[in-house]
């Protein structure tokens, strides 16, 4: 009976557990911003979609779910381009853990 409880603990403790991502908003989202969104004349200042070279207006837009549905659910952003996988993995990550200013 006690070895049937070692190897039941032994197989748990053998189990990985993910490592949580850490992601910049200043070296990773930045520059997928730069080159992704404000390139483009989508979203720089004085546009109706939003200043994204603006912490605070896409804050807003992460807070609000706008950035998530439409980069990550719907993938219908950025227009005329694609992000990689890694790129959207970034996104995700850095609004996982509630878009800071980091």
């Amino acid at each position: 009976m006690a070895l049937i409880m070692l190897n039941s603990c032994t197989k748990k403790a053998g189990i990985p557990i993910p490592k949580p991502c850490e992601t910049s908003y200043a070296t990773d989202i930045v520059p997928i911003i730069n080159s992704k969104c404000s390139i483009t004349g989508c979203h720089t200042s004085g546009v109706l979609f939003g200043d994204y070279t603006n912490y605070a207006e896409l804050k807003a837009r992460a807070d609000n779910g706008k950035i998530k549905l439409l980069v990550l659910d719907n993938a219908t952003m950025p227009i005329g381009s694609s992000l990689t996988g890694e790129q959207m993995q970034k996104i995700k990550c850095w609004l996982d853990n509630g878009a800071q200013n980091n």
